[in-house]
C-alpha cells in the first residue's frame, strides 16, 4: 500500500525548512506561553502576599478579573467533570462504545 502524502519535514535532507520551522515552533510557543507564566506568577504572588511568585502588574481590577476567571473555570470544569462522569456511568445503550465493539464481533 502505497502512501499519497508526504511532508518534507519529515523527509531525509531538507535541513533549512526543518531549522525554520522548528525555530517558528519554538518562539510561537514562548508567545504562547510567556504571557501565561507572567499571569500566574502574578496571581500567586496576590494570593500569598508577595511571598511566592513576582508581581508583574498591580493593578486591582485585574485581581478582581482573574478572582472572577478562577470561579468560572472551575464551575464550567465542575460542569463538564459532573457531565463526563454522568455519561461514564450512564451511557445510552445505542452510542456504547462497548455495544458496537461486541457487536461487530
Amino acid at each position: 500500500m502505497k502512501n499519497n502524502y508526504h511532508d518534507m519535514y519529515f523527509e531525509h535532507h531538507h535541513w533549512l525548512l526543518k531549522i525554520r520551522q522548528t525555530l517558528i515552533m519554538l518562539l510561537s510557543w514562548c508567545i504562547l506561553l510567556i504571557p501565561i507564566i507572567i499571569t500566574i506568577s502574578t496571581y500567586l504572588a496576590y494570593r500569598t502576599n508577595g511571598h511566592q511568585g513576582h508581581f508583574f502588574w498591580y493593578y486591582a481590577e485585574g485581581f478582581r478579573e482573574l478572582n472572577f476567571l478562577v470561579i468560572i473555570l472551575l464551575f464550567a470544569l465542575g460542569i463538564i467533570g459532573g457531565l463526563l462522569h454522568y455519561n461514564g456511568i450512564y451511557p445510552s445503550s445505542k452510542d456504547s462504545w462497548t455495544n458496537y465493539k461486541m457487536a461487530h464481533v
